[in-house]
């Protein structure tokens, strides 16, 4: 897993990120569905959001084996399906999704926010993080709110790998890893970046020092380990929640840990997961973890540099309190 060929409509297209220098960069996606459709929202509570517009994709598979996918934004066939997320509690498919641009911190009642200048909160069990959530969908805005899930990651990995052509998305921007000797970052360290996606400095990113954010969202990895809901992983066996709805995929993924070497497809489902593993390899690169736990997944981007990635998957017990693992929070339109 790692470069990509590009094919068809995204052929001859050239996609770079900037950085704080104001150094001038050429992104032709920014011109391109659902890139150019892409905006920074912040709401009458002062939470900073990022509004995806909707879109279908469809995953390429060979053997068993995901080799491509490709985006649009018209369904093109039956097997062009539409994220999970775009599609509300009601069963309405919706024009957009927003994301929080920052990972989760609380306000002072304890309800998760996307605010600048603020720590995320780490060390939330899973259910202290849905209390977080709960609050906020007391607030009558016209918004459900939930923490983001599997199929949130599955939209990132979507534009990010289509946009980049890499499916080893920290060689393309490298995030801010903890090791043991540094603190985590303040959310909004990215704001002076003046593109979209980009970080700090080159030397930055050689060193891997500096945080990142990609098409406005800061830290998708890094920053600490952030969790995703809506998954069920017990003995390679895995079950995932769609709006509320509990079903069982015929993808089995690895039992013992590695760095990811294959992706497998549901088409029922539409999930993309980890299904075959190799040992060695440096463990910057996308890590998998042991999956004999329960709920949630982790993106990794913790100490020593060691798994990280929109491709890094670690499963975590609900119950468990990680100390160096936060969330993200998720919206969308109720009608």
């Amino acid at each position: 897993m790692a470069e990509l060929i590009r094919e068809k409509g995204s052929r001859d297209l050239v996609a770079n990120f900037g950085y704080a220098n104001g150094e001038e960069v050429v992104n032709h996606f920014d011109s391109k569905y659902p890139w150019n459709g892409i905006e920074e929202i912040v709401d009458d509570y002062g939470d900073s959001w990022v509004r995806i517009p909707k879109f279908y994709r469809v995953i390429n598979v060979e053997n068993g084996v995901v080799k491509g996918r490709e985006l649009s934004e018209y369904k093109v066939g039956d097997d062009w399906l539409l994220n999970h997320n775009f599609v509300n509690n009601a069963g309405t498919s919706l024009n957009y999704v927003e994301i929080a641009k920052y990972q989760m911190s609380l306000g002072t009642d304890g309800e998760g926010r996307s605010v600048a200048g603020v720590y995320p909160k780490y060390g939330l069990t899973y259910n202290e993080a849905q209390a977080a959530v709960a609050k906020l969908n007391s607030r009558e805005d016209g918004y459900e709110y939930f923490l983001s899930n599997i199929w949130t990651a599955e939209l990132l990995q979507d534009l990010m790998v289509v946009e980049f052509a890499n499916s080893y998305t920290p060689a393309v921007m490298s995030g801010y890893p903890n090791y043991s000797s540094r603190g985590y970052r303040r959310t909004g360290e990215t704001d002076n970046i003046p593109y979209c996606s980009g970080i700090q400095a080159p030397t930055d990113h050689a060193n891997k020092s500096s945080c990142m954010k990609y098409r406005g969202i800061e830290n998708i990895y890094g920053n600490g380990q952030e969790l995703v809901d809506g998954i069920f992983i017990s003995n390679g066996n895995i079950t995932v929640n769609i709006n509320g709805v509990e079903q069982s995929t015929p993808i089995k993924c690895p039992t013992t840990q590695g760095i990811v070497h294959q992706l497998g497809y549901d088409i029922n489902t539409d999930l993309v997961f980890p299904t075959t593993i190799k040992s060695g390899g440096s463990y910057s690169e996308n890590f998998y973890g042991n999956s004999d736990a329960d709920r949630n997944v982790v993106y990794r981007g913790n100490y020593s540099d060691s798994g990280y990635g929109l491709f890094s998957f670690i499963p975590l017990d609900q119950t468990t309190k990680n100390n160096s693992a936060t969330f993200r929070v998720v919206r969308r339109l109720k009608d």
